[in-house]
């Protein structure tokens, strides 16, 4: 898992925003993919530190492969 940051910009007052999100990567028939796990607001922490946010978000008891959640054949 990751943190990926993401900046958008309200066009009538050109302000910039910034939020954050916890990012996890899993493969598909299709190829790789990734989905939002969580939305973390706006961090204050240094870039340097997000490697470490993340394994502490992803705790020791997730799979280190995540269970597919596609289409179900019911």
């Amino acid at each position: 898992m990751f943190i990926r940051e993401t900046i958008t910009k309200n066009k009538m007052t050109n302000k910039s925003y910034k939020k954050h999100v916890l990012v996890e990567s899993y493969r598909t028939e299709n190829g790789p993919r990734q989905r939002v796990v969580m939305q973390l607001g706006t961090l204050t922490l240094p870039k340097s530190e997000w490697k470490k946010l993340a394994a502490a978000l992803e705790g020791p008891g997730r799979p280190s492969h995540p269970v597919r959640r596609g289409k179900r054949n019911c």
